[in-house]
């Protein structure tokens, strides 16, 4: 979540060699994305923040609104650029020598406000030639112009703190996890092997009854309501069958 502080009157001083854009104070600062966008009053003057020179101007950077930036030659920043661009008019001309506090453009009647931060050379923001940039973000290049602002003595909200990036889906996460190797893979998805169950003990054989002929013979169920013995084996009653595993002996 980004971070608000609230600069208040006399808590932030001017840095050395430079002074505030604004000269009158009815601005109001917005967000931090690329730059800072500050709202003025229509005619009020945006003013250089030190010693420099005219080096670009786009006339339609931004639905329809002019975009100028000029290189800082003196101070702490030298070498520096600073754009200003869209609801601004009246623009310093291309190439001029700028003094610290000069005005370099005007304050449109009608607009989106402007933005203002940190340059390259050729013009582009610095935040789109660093980190780049989506619509509403908030850039490094944005957090460093607008504290900059505050050591000019800028007053308002500003944010300092870039938001968090959004956390990795799970399914994405479970991706850069270490790979298992494919032996372990297979081993792990194989059905656990169970024991040999041991061999059941052999069932007692059961002798037969004997014969009338002396032979041996299968045993024959009993008569309705007797019971027969079996070489010792339990009685079966009424109706049962052969003992659990007899046959043929």
């Amino acid at each position: 979540m980004a971070a608000f502080v609230l600069v208040l009157p006399g808590v932030a001083q001017a840095a050395s060699g430079y002074t505030s854009p604004f000269s009158t104070p009815d601005y109001y600062v917005g967000r931090t994305d690329m730059g800072v966008d500050v709202c003025l009053t229509a005619g009020d003057p945006i003013r250089a923040v030190g010693n420099g020179v005219v080096i670009g101007i786009q006339k339609n950077w931004y639905a329809k609104q002019p975009y100028i930036w000029y290189e800082l030659t003196s101070g702490p920043d030298a070498g520096s650029y600073v754009y200003v661009a869209e609801q601004i008019t009246h623009l310093a001309a291309l190439g001029q020598t700028l003094s610290g506090g000069q005005t370099i453009a005007t304050y449109a009647s009608k607009g989106s406000c402007i933005e203002t931060g940190w340059a390259t050379a050729d013009g582009t923001t610095m935040a789109t030639a660093t980190t780049g940039y989506t619509e509403g973000q908030v850039t490094a290049s944005g957090i460093s112009f607008a504290k900059f602002l505050i050591g000019l003595g800028v007053q308002g909200t500003f944010e300092l703190t870039a938001p968090e990036a959004p956390k990795a889906p799970k399914a994405q996460a479970a991706a850069k996890k270490k790979s298992w190797p494919a032996k372990k893979v297979l081993a792990a998805f194989e059905p656990t092997k169970s024991a040999k169950k041991p061999m059941p003990a052999a069932k007692p054989k059961i002798a037969a009854a004997p014969s009338p002929s002396g032979g041996s013979s299968s045993v024959a169920p009993p008569a309705t309501g007797g019971a027969i013995a079996s070489g010792g084996a339990g009685a079966t009653g009424a109706g049962g069958g052969a003992p659990s595993g007899g046959g043929a002996l």
